[in-house]
């Protein structure tokens, strides 16, 4: 097995693939997976990304078809020589949390292989017909995302509420008045990047792993495993405070098209990134939020890369 792995994001397959024909797509793929693999790379399968990705599959979704072809390349991209079976797979922060705390794999693990499977039986044969065949399957897939988000947001809500974020800015007309509340709001929301404060902003997803067991009223973590939880994982934890800050700045995410989706997203991706399995991965992206978070945190800066870095490292 390499010893250092690639994690490319959903924007960084949708760039390579993007107006690409199957045949096209398909030999790109096998010269990244054979540059790889002579660097002594491997690259992870992302749950995060083939979700992401599956969820704009349906026919009335625009970006339908960039995201058929990247998901397509990722499918191959990180394929076996057999084009299936052994890949090397990248979870969500749900099982990387329960494992971390309890040891065990998340309530609906089997749900990951599910999403593995659909993504094979979608890039069978490159043919974007297929997202009709599987349009019920991709609708479950949508319906889940949604879900885990707004429980996110949900527990973001309820920590402003009790933190005594002042959301009346939001409806008086009174411009200094406004401005006076943002800074005391930013102020209180500050405090909790820093010392014993940071531990409530990160108890919440303490809470919501417990949550998901029936481990919630047997056991709780020792002081030495909190103190790993915020060493570890103090990258994502960074993104879940901008994510507070910027729900608390901004109330209500109905829709996908709200941008501020994507910092779950990353988020997620960087949580993947802490499993133990996988100490020596590259995050592949162009996001600025994840390169403004990462390059504060110690013990990161060399865990994020640009396109252009993986290509100088790949020697190409």
């Amino acid at each position: 097995m390499p010893t250092e792995y690639f994690l490319l994001d959903t924007n960084i397959y949708r760039h390579l693939a993007k107006d690409l024909s199957g045949d096209e797509i398909a030999e790109m793929a096998l010269a990244m997976a054979k540059a790889e693999q002579k660097k002594g790379f491997g690259a992870l399968c992302s749950i995060i990304v083939a979700c992401e990705l599956i969820c704009h599959l349906l026919d009335t979704d625009p970006e339908q078809s960039d995201c058929y072809n990247a998901l397509f390349l990722l499918r191959h991209h990180t394929s076996n020589p057999n084009g299936h079976t052994e890949r090397v797979i990248a979870y969500p922060m749900e099982n990387v949390l329960t494992n971390f705390f309890i040891g065990r794999n998340y309530k609906h693990f089997n749900s990951y292989n599910d999403i593995i499977r659909l993504m094979e039986y979608l890039t069978e044969q490159h043919s974007i017909q297929r997202c009709k065949l599987y349009e019920p399957y991709i609708k479950e897939v949508l319906k889940g995302q949604n879900e885990f988000r707004q429980s996110i947001v949900k527990q973001a809500d309820d920590f402003l509420q009790e933190s005594g974020w002042r959301w009346d800015s939001f409806i008086t007309k009174n411009l200094r008045k406004n401005h006076e509340i943002k800074l005391a709001n930013e102020k209180r929301l500050d405090e909790y990047k820093r010392g014993d404060s940071f531990y409530r902003l990160a108890k919440i997803l303490i809470d919501r792993t417990y949550g998901n067991t029936l481990y919630s009223l047997l056991c709780r973590p020792s002081k030495e495993k909190l103190k790993t939880y915020l060493e570890r994982f103090q990258a994502p934890l960074r993104m879940y405070h901008s994510l507070i800050k910027k729900i608390g700045e901004a109330p209500g995410m109905q829709t996908f098209e709200d941008t501020r989706w994507n910092t779950i997203n990353d988020m997620n991706l960087l949580f993947s990134m802490c499993d133990p399995n996988f100490e020596n991965v590259l995050l592949v992206t162009e996001d600025d939020d994840i390169f403004g978070c990462v390059v504060t945190t110690q013990g990161w800066e060399n865990k994020v890369g640009k396109l252009a870095q993986y290509h100088e490292l790949l020697g190409d």
